[in-house]
């Protein structure tokens, strides 16, 4: 007897060429296309779990709503920790927090020593103010990646939040020195070096961050206008004033600065 058209095997599981196809365009990043010939996967393959995985990351890094292909997938492969972990972001990138870090746990059920899924649920963790289960999470997660920047990085915000500082410095240099492009530790490490007396260096920082990110006009801001808590002496007083005036002229010459000053500034008094 002949199968045809209707062979069950065909019906659930597409051939490997066509889904080796789809993983190259994520891979190229070619995310519209992915999503079309995603879409048509799935329709025509309606229980295969990697195919509502695939749109769902098609549709993730198009910045639209992969929260339905992902929960396809996870409800598919409820075996599978990837699957979890990426419904996960896809419902905390929604402000579904308390569902988010339900599918983190069920990553973690699955695969213990999932460090992104224990960083992720870290920061969840965080946004629900449950401070000390999210340092917890931080740390398991770099017990088993010591090298995690990101993890180091948002281990030392909840830190510095508490007013630890101390160990939140040790973070954002461990972050920085880990991933010398991390313009958000970078940034941070300028604000906790400001704080502890140290202009020089964290004027490093913010230079760092402004080499990064340049077309950010905050990071100018930051960049310029860093001055001493503490001067030392009339000359140092003298020393950052000129730096401070000097900094005011270039930034009047950037369009946007007084405004963007002015929102810093009454966050700051908030």
């Amino acid at each position: 007897m002949k199968h045809g058209k209707h062979d069950p095997v065909r019906q659930t599981q597409p051939p490997p060429a066509e889904v080796d196809a789809l993983i190259a365009l994520y891979n190229s990043r070619h995310y519209a296309e992915l999503e079309s010939r995603a879409r048509s996967l799935v329709d025509r393959y309606p229980d295969f779990g990697f195919g509502w995985k695939l749109l769902g990351g098609a549709l993730q890094m198009q910045g639209r709503n992969a929260l339905p292909a992902f929960q396809k997938a996870a409800e598919l492969m409820p075996g599978e920790s990837d699957a979890h972990y990426n419904l996960g972001v896809a419902l905390k990138s929604l402000g579904l927090l308390d569902d988010a870090a339900a599918s983190y746990r069920r990553a973690l059920k699955i695969k213990p020593d999932y460090a992104e899924a224990l960083n992720n649920l870290g920061n969840v963790l965080k946004d629900l103010g449950q401070f000390n289960d999210a340092v917890a999470s931080f740390r398991r997660a770099l017990a088993l990646k010591p090298g995690y920047a990101e993890a180091y990085y948002n281990l030392g915000v909840v830190l510095k939040n508490r007013g630890q500082l101390d160990d939140a410095l040790v973070c954002f240099s461990k972050a920085v020195e880990l991933k010398l492009n991390y313009a958000e530790a970078h940034k941070s490490l300028g604000e906790i070096l400001q704080i502890f007396g140290q202009p020089d260096a964290a004027l490093a920082s913010y230079r760092r961050v402004q080499e990064l990110q340049p077309d950010l006009l905050q990071h100018s801001i930051y960049a310029h206008l860093v001055l001493p808590i503490i001067p030392e002496s009339p000359a140092v007083i003298a020393e950052w004033r000129e730096r401070y005036q000097n900094g005011i002229a270039k930034l009047m010459n950037i369009p946007g600065t007084l405004e963007l000053e002015r929102t810093r500034c009454s966050q700051n008094i908030g």
